[in-house]
């Protein structure tokens, strides 16, 4: 069998010789032989190489054909190859063994090493090539140059890649191992011209085919389709910056897109956020609160993240032109990246103060209704009481009435002209005094609340002026009749003494009682508006009922001293009010737990003046027998006074269900209290951990983004995502902040001075650090390996698998030769001037090793993901077949069908003179890429 694949071999380097040498005009039909005076052997180089040999010598002696010998094989060593155990006298003896070692070493280093140069990686570079050509073939798996290629499939997959008009692969049988290498053999010869150097029967019928033989053969195939393989080099490279370019225009559109989209939407925003306008109530200002609450949580996040994704794209889209030698992107006018930042400055500027002139346009109104609430209950009340006063005036009429006694020679005595009649007259005017001066804190706090009204412009103001002013309007009026009443009566004093000490007594108590049980009746019904628990004072509750009992205690000064000990129990809680301010509703509850404990002395005092109308009715009733006639009763009436025990019980009565009243609303009001307390406590509890985490991020988001983290990019990214995912796991407690801040709304709670950390900051250092850290990725991103070269993901796993196949000693570098070998797997062809270019490209000092970024670099080049004008001209050029212009069908055949329709679609018809109809010019089209022109 050996003997037989030396026969093979010796075939099979015999037709490879005669490929070449038959370009000179000759052949040779012994290798042996015919190589023996070193003539043709020389002749044989300078086909294969190009270059001129020296001068072979002409003699016919043994001498001339060593030294002819000699100078082929002083030329092969000169191109790097080491001859082992290869001398020019066994050549010349015709040493069948050294001369097949000889042309397998010329196959090698002419044939093969466009693929590399050792022997090792020639097979595996050349390998590599046929795996990825046919690799999309069924029933084919080259993993060797032996048994992979016995059943011809590899073959036909090979020229089937190339020329898929030369073999029907569909046809094939994996089980016709014979038809399918004689297709191919045939087919290679007659339209490849690749010289028939293997035999199908020796193939199929040997268990192990020799790889040199196989190897000698792919070889030619590889060297027949480099013009195929240069074509698609180009194709590929014209796509790459035919994708680029598309892949720019996407991004160019999607910029306008969101910025036109984002303008609008500020623009539509700005005019209701800038709106201040005064609310007529309570209702439409809810109404804008609930719009500003959705506004902030679900309109505003979108758009924010919008701006920044509008930022990113235009980083990144600036960065890619920068990389692909592109002139930079100018957005349409209005849309530059400036005037987005402006748009939304403005939106800013019209949010600022919006949320804070809301909530206190809220608290004006609800201070607005609390006060139009206190305002009817205290005008109500005031009007009831002047009304009974207007009443009195009226009935009371000096120097008229009803008899109240008589003398027999006189006649009936008439009010006016009656010393006890007309002292009545005068206790009842110091009590009507009284009462006015009681109530003139209540005409005041009347005109107050109105001018605070006017001050808080509510809408009704108008029916608000028009009672306060009726109300002091007849306030004046009382006080000017009161005062001409007193002097009358005054005149009238000098000349009537004595009084009934007992109907005295009963009016120096019954009046204060009355008007401190009114007063009591008032307070207890006085509404309160809080806002925090801290901020009420019991002054509140009291301040009326101070009032009472300081004009009290003056009328006391004026009765008898055994009247105000007895009166001293009841107004003994009086000493004990404090005005320093109490903490609501603790405080209120306090002050009207002591207002209580004053009742028991209260209900006394209401028992004394109970029997003293008793002991009164009495007396009227059994007057002695010389003041009165038998047949006339004294009327029971008390002459000073209106006051009717009826009026102390009623009063006293509805006081005491307004005690109880009074205290459920104080306990509800402490449960609602508790409840915002509690609100303000979580808000604030969840705030001190929200915000300055927010303020701690941001900032180192910001070292990020200026640079001042030092670190490799991938500690860099790295420590982005980490940022990227705190801050997702801390949206769960922005949300329960946003529910919080809801929830404080909803519970009537305005203000902000229970955190120092507003919603309003919150949500602007949230997106402010949502903001950094898309910056800083998009940063980080350009960056990167991938996007500085353009490389999609699938080309860098390829070209990394490339690249750690030829790194035998997994150091991260390449040789020269290994550098060779990949680039040939990769389907470079390559002479010497293009190994040259493409070295120092990836080695440009010299190092003598090729990184597998620097190896990136110069396939991202190549591919033509950052070429240049002249090297997508030069790409063209080779599809058009080196014309000035191509033509459509060669676009449409060259390149796929979106790319093609896109250069027809974009390229200029052609001028040249000699251009048929429809071509096309490439050049206008490439500079238009790049910029240089317009499309």
């Amino acid at each position: 069998m050996a003997s037989k694949w030396a026969v093979f071999i010796q075939q099979t380097f015999t037709a490879w010789c005669n490929s070449h040498l038959r370009k000179a005009g000759t052949s040779i039909s012994s290798i042996e032989d015919d190589f023996r005076d070193g003539l043709k052997l020389m002749l044989l180089l300078e086909v294969i190489s190009g270059e001129r040999l020296p001068r072979p010598e002409r003699g016919k002696m043994r001498v001339h054909r060593i030294a002819n010998v000699n100078k082929a094989l002083n030329y092969i060593i000169s191109k790097d190859v080491r001859l082992v155990s290869i001398g020019a006298e066994e050549i010349v003896d015709g040493n069948v063994k050294m001369t097949l070692g000889m042309i397998w070493t010329i196959i090698l280093r002419f044939a093969i090493q466009d693929i590399s140069v050792e022997e090792m990686s020639a097979k595996e570079g050349l390998l590599l090539w046929c795996q990825r050509k046919t690799a999309p073939y069924d029933n084919v798996n080259v993993n060797n140059f032996h048994t992979s290629w016995k059943d011809g499939l590899a073959f036909c997959a090979l020229i089937h890649r190339h020329r898929p008009d030369l073999i029907d692969y569909s046809e094939l049988r994996k089980d016709d191992p014979l038809t399918n290498l004689n297709t191919a053999f045939e087919v290679a010869e007659k339209n490849l011209d690749i010289p028939k150097m293997l035999d199908a029967d020796d193939i199929v019928n040997t268990p192990r085919p020799d790889e040199k033989t196989i190897m000698t053969y792919i070889s030619c195939f590889y060297h027949a389709f480099s013009g195929a393989q240069k074509a698609e080099t180009a194709a590929n490279r014209i796509c790459k910056v035919l994708e680029a370019n598309q892949e720019n225009e996407k991004l160019m559109e999607e910029y306008e897109r969101i910025a036109s989209d984002l303008l609008a939407w500020i623009d539509q925003q700005i005019p209701w956020l800038s709106k201040r306008e005064t609310q007529p109530s309570l209702a439409p200002a809810q109404t804008l609160l609930s719009r500003h609450s959705d506004y902030s949580k679900e309109e505003r996040p979108p758009h924010a993240k919008e701006r920044n994704r509008l930022n990113t794209t235009f980083n990144s889209l600036q960065t890619r032109l920068r990389l692909h030698n592109r002139p930079n992107f100018m957005p349409a006018e209005g849309h530059l990246v400036a005037d987005i930042a402006h748009a939304w400055e403005r939106l800013e500027g019209a949010e600022c103060g919006y949320e804070e002139w809301l909530l206190s346009e809220m608290q004006r109104l609800q201070r607005l209704d609390h006060l139009v609430a206190k305002f009817k209950i205290k005008a109500d009340g005031h009007e009831a009481w002047s009304a009974g006063i207007d009443q009195q005036l009226e009935n009371e009429i000096l120097g008229g009435g009803e008899n109240l006694a008589t003398d027999e020679s006189d006649g009936p005595l008439k009010i006016g002209n009656n010393l006890a009649t007309v002292q009545v007259l005068i206790r009842r005017q110091e009590a009507l005094e009284s009462d006015l001066a009681a109530h003139q804190e209540g005409v005041e706090q009347i005109a107050a609340i109105a001018q605070e009204l006017n001050e808080l412009e509510y809408e009704d103001v108008v029916s608000v002026n028009t009672r306060c002013e009726a109300i002091c309007n007849h306030w004046d009026d009382l006080g000017k009749k009161t005062q001409a009443r007193h002097n009358v009566l005054k005149q009238q004093e000098a000349w009537l003494a004595a009084v009934d000490n007992l109907q005295k007594g009963i009016v120096a108590r019954a009046t204060p009682f009355l008007v401190w049980l009114h007063g009591a009746a008032d307070d207890l019904q006085d509404p309160f508006l809080l806002y925090s628990v801290a901020e009420v004072q019991v002054r509140v509750l009291l301040n009326h009922i101070t009032l009472a009992l300081s004009l009290t205690l003056k009328l006391w000064r004026l009765v008898n001293v055994i009247w105000s000990e007895n009166l001293s129990n009841f107004f003994c809680f009086s000493h004990n009010l404090s005005f320093s301010p109490f903490s609501f509703p603790q405080a209120l509850l306090k002050a009207h737990i002591d207002f209580k404990a004053t009742l028991p002395a209260a209900q006394t005092e209401r028992d004394g003046l109970l029997a003293m109308w008793t002991e009164l009715d009495k007396l009227q009733q059994a007057p002695p027998p010389s003041f009165v006639r038998p047949s006339q009763r004294l009327p029971s009436e008390n002459p000073y006074t209106d006051i009717l025990p009826l009026d102390i019980t009623s009063m006293w009565d509805q006081v005491q269900l307004l005690v109880v009243q009074r205290e459920q609303a104080l306990l509800k009001e402490q449960v609602c209290q508790e409840q915002r307390q509690a609100l303000k406590n979580q808000y604030r509890t969840v705030a001190a951990s929200v915000a300055p985490w927010i303020q701690r991020h941001a900032e180192e988001a910001g070292r990020l983004v200026s640079g001042s983290i030092s670190g490799s990019l991938e500690e860099r990214n790295v420590q982005l995502h980490r940022l990227k995912e705190e801050l997702s796991r801390q949206e769960g407690n922005l949300s329960r902040l946003e529910e919080l801040h809801t929830a404080l709304h909803h519970a009537g709670v305005y203000d902000t001075a229970h955190t120092p950390y507003p919603m309003e900051r919150v949500r602007v250092g949230w997106e402010a650090l949502g903001t950094a850290l898309a910056h800083a990725e998009s940063q980080l991103e350009t960056e990167a390996a991938g996007g500085a070269r353009n490389l999609t993901p699938e080309q860098l796993r390829e070209l990394q698998a490339a690249f750690n196949h030829f790194d035998k000693k997994k150091k991260g570098i390449l040789d020269a030769e290994d550098f060779r070998a990949c680039l040939i797997s990769m389907g470079h062809v390559l002479g010497e001037a293009e190994f040259a270019r493409l070295l120092a490209g990836a080695d440009p000092v010299g190092t003598g090793v090729v990184s597998f970024a620097a190896f990136l670099d110069v396939m991202a080049r190549e591919a033509g993901a950052t070429g240049s004008t002249e090297q997508t001209v030069e790409a063209f050029r080779i599809l058009a077949g080196d014309k000035p212009y191509i033509l459509p069908e060669e676009l449409r055949q060259e390149l796929p069908p979106e790319q093609a329709e896109y250069c027809i679609a974009s390229m200029s018809p052609s001028t040249d003179p000699v251009a048929p109809p429809g071509a096309l010019d490439y050049s206008s089209f490439a500079s238009a890429l790049y910029g240089q022109s317009d499309l």
